[in-house]
């Protein structure tokens, strides 16, 4: 450091002393021609009279005056015309030839190391009119030599500068750059090694002294300070742990019930019910939905304020996504006779990355609060596209509704956590003031900001956006699960004859078009009288039944059949109806159909259905692996197995993870299903010690978790422990048979 110090010194001095002798030389020259002009012009003035006489020998006599500057090499006279007067050389150099400055202009010239200066003679009687001009020749040798010798001053000064700062420097190195280079490196000590508690040994009291005092200071602080962050920190995770269980432990302790009731409603839905008993079934479901809707919104509320909401970036289809969402919405809106109306831009990509069920809950949360709040009028979504960039789409989103509106003052409040636009709305509505903080939060966590317009009154228009990233819009439309593919594949081997009954001849058009490029054979008849004749005379592996047809409708028809003793008897059913009236599918559930589908219907969820009801058909006649259930809760376990059986799975069941080991060990399965909080081992134990032995025939046997927690933590530590997904309690049949279906491949 002091060596740098030193040499930046040096190099600034030279620079110093290089310009000083620079500027000192130009003086000189300044000074040197200036006393050389005024003696030319001098000189000058006294040969007036032998140039107008053209006297040669006055004029040398003249020049030869110039004897007393010994730099003066050589002197001259030429005519105004140009024409040469006479020269004499006062110096043993070469005479330098007239013709080399008879043409220069200028009065001071430096060449060849010579410095040339010339001064008009003028007419002594016309004063302003030139007769001829002196030129006189300076040697500048003495220049040159004057430089050389300051500069070797310069050097000389420059060298005992150096002295003196090298032993100035050695001195003040001892007193202070060596401290503060102890301290540099103790400070890098510290820094790199975090160890704070390393100090510097001292006794100086002077300002060094001082600095290295301060330095020892601050570092008993820091380590103060580490010792208290340390123990902060400790308490923050320990405090976020014990968040954590309680949050998956309430999950768990309040979704495990749900299941139950909600699981067994839907068992008890499928059974023979009068009136009176299918009224109170759907108040307790009814009841069952709302509750859960309110757990999910504590649960989902919990999770952000925890921080552990994560957000996906998957690849999604986003237009049928919107469509299954405005699906959903349909029953509701029928009912409470207004028009749910979609808006999509045509400009909107296929494909995009981003967080597909988040992007869902949003949406549903504002339809619904839409739908909720109106009571006539319209329900508006419209989706449009926003800016593009490099690697990013904007999607922008409306929810528009000619509902209640919110008053004006209450706008700032209306996405607060537990807040409604008016005290008595929880009363008449429901809900718990969290579904639109949770909105806010999700979409924030997803790039982009929401917002409301809204006039008491008149309705309320909520806009949203989200930042997706692109996706290739290339792919292969994949709206068929994977199951439904390798079914539809294999059923080339066998084809299936499919019956349908429907009147409509745009609704026949419509089937055979969606099972143009499949396996299945399609026979259409018109009402049920001719489905009756055609049952009589061919095998079909299933029948379509539209329920309102002439001659014999639907029901009739359904009746007739389960009634036969004719081999149609069996026959799977699929109900298709464009009117969803209140306690019709109930009337369907009692002639054992097997799927209910409302027109209008998408091709792939119609497909999917056919494929579902085949495939379970296919189960009761050529088998399938059992699935083991491992449930210790005996109604939730009741409840699964249930589901399954009513789809035609067989299934054993394990109350414990002994037990279920004990099974897996001496039989293979087709799927293992397992509840995460078992009494002796719970599920990732189970699936680990299944995983990681060769004893276990079904070590390799999808294994899928079911729990009420739904932290997205446990997500990870069911597929870090070798599972291939899991199911969040409650589920629903249709939710459980999915799963089923995704993982139990076709034979």
């Amino acid at each position: 450091m002091v060596l740098t110090m030193l040499l930046v010194s040096v190099i600034t001095l030279s620079i110093a002393f290089v310009v000083i002798a620079l500027y000192d030389n130009s003086k000189f020259k300044e000074d040197k021609v200036k006393d050389l002009s005024i003696l030319a012009e001098t000189i000058s003035l006294n040969l007036t009279a032998p140039v107008t006489f053209e006297d040669v020998e006055s004029a040398k006599q003249v020049l030869y005056t110039l004897n007393t500057n010994p730099e003066i090499i050589q002197a001259g006279i030429f005519f105004s015309n140009g024409r040469f007067f006479t020269e004499i050389q006062l110096k043993k150099d070469e005479l330098i030839p007239f013709s080399s400055y008879s043409k220069i202009k200028k009065e001071v010239l430096y060449k060849d190391k010579k410095l040339f200066i010339q001064k008009p003679i003028y007419d002594e009687i016309e004063k302003n009119r030139k007769i001829g001009k002196l030129y006189l020749i300076v040697d500048t040798k003495g220049i040159y030599q004057r430089l050389r010798k300051f500069f070797m001053v310069l050097v000389g000064i420059l060298f005992l500068s150096v002295i003196i700062s090298l032993i100035m420097s050695s001195l003040l190195s001892r007193l202070i750059a060596q401290p503060v280079q102890e301290l540099s490196n103790t400070m890098k000590k510290v820094a790199d090694n975090k160890r704070f508690e390393t100090r510097i040994e001292h006794n100086r009291n002077d300002e060094i002294g001082v600095l290295m005092y301060s330095f020892n200071e601050l570092l008993i602080q820091i380590q103060r300070t580490n010792k208290s962050l340390l123990r902060a920190k400790e308490q923050a995770e320990t405090s976020a742990k014990i968040k954590e269980e309680f949050l998956a432990n309430m999950s768990h302790e309040i979704r495990t019930p749900m299941n139950g009731i909600i699981g067994m409603s839907e068992l008890l839905k499928k059974t023979n019910l009068n009136e009176e008993q299918a009224n109170y079934l759907s108040y307790i479901t009814h009841s069952a939905d709302n509750l859960l809707v309110i757990i999910n919104d504590i649960l989902d509320y919990s999770k952000i304020e925890a921080g552990k909401i994560i957000i996906e970036e998957k690849e999604f289809n986003l237009k049928f996504l919107i469509d299954n969402i405005v699906e959903t919405f349909k029953p509701k809106v029928r009912e409470k006779n207004i028009q749910l109306i979609l808006n999509l831009d045509t400009d909107l990509p296929k494909y995009l990355i981003g967080d597909k069920v988040r992007v869902s809950q949003v949406l549903i949360n504002l339809i619904g609060n839409a739908i909720k709040f109106t009571h006539k009028g319209s329900v508006r979504l419209r989706v449009y596209a926003g800016e593009k960039l490099e690697t990013t789409q904007n999607i922008h989103f409306e929810v528009q509704d000619t509902g209640i509106g919110i008053p004006h003052d209450k706008l700032n409040l209306i996405f607060d956590s537990f807040s409604q636009a008016k005290a008595n709305t929880t009363r008449k509505y429901g809900g718990t003031g969290l579904g639109l903080t949770i909105s806010k939060k999700l979409v924030e966590l997803q790039g982009g900001k929401i917002s409301i317009d809204s006039i008491e009154g008149q309705g309320s228009k909520f806009s949203f956006n989200i930042i997706f990233k692109n996706a290739s819009q290339n792919n292969t439309e994949r709206n068929l699960p994977k199951q439904t593919q390798e079914f539809l594949s294999n059923s080339f081997k066998s084809p299936k004859r499919i019956l349908l009954a429907e009147d409509n001849k745009i609704n026949q058009i419509l089937v055979r078009k969606i099972f143009k490029d499949t396996p299945y054979q399609i026979d259409v008849t018109e009402n049920g009288e001719e489905a009756l004749d055609a049952l009589d005379k061919k095998h079909y592996d299933l029948l379509l039944l539209d329920l309102h047809m002439p001659v014999m409708d639907g029901h009739q028809t359904a009746q007739s059949i389960r009634a036969s003793s004719k081999k149609y008897s069996s026959i799977p059913i699929i109900i298709l109806t464009a009117a969803a009236l209140k306690g019709e599918e109930e009337k369907c559930n009692s002639y054992e159909v097997s799927a209910y589908i409302t027109k209008p219907f998408k091709a792939t969820d119609f497909l999917n259905a056919v494929y579902s009801v085949l495939e379970s058909r296919i189960r009761t006649t050529q088998g399938y692996q059992p699935i083991l259930l491992i449930e210790d809760n005996k109604i939730n376990r009741i409840v699964t197995e249930n589901f399954l059986k009513h789809a035609h799975y067989t299934v054993i069941t394990a109350e414990s993870g002994k037990e279920a080991l004990h099974k897996a060990k001496n039989q293979k399965f087709s799927l293992i299903l397992t509840d995460l909080n078992l009494p002796d081992m719970n599920g990732l134990e189970l699936c680990k010690t299944i995983r990681n032995s060769d004893n276990y025939l079904s070590q390799k046997t999808p294994i899928v978790g079911l729990t009420g927690d739904v932290l997205e933590s446990t997500r990870h530590k069911c597929i870090n422990c070798g599972m291939v997904d899991f199911l969040t309690k409650p589920f629903r049949q249709k939710e459980l048979l999915q799963i089923v279906q995704k993982y139990v491949s076709y034979e």
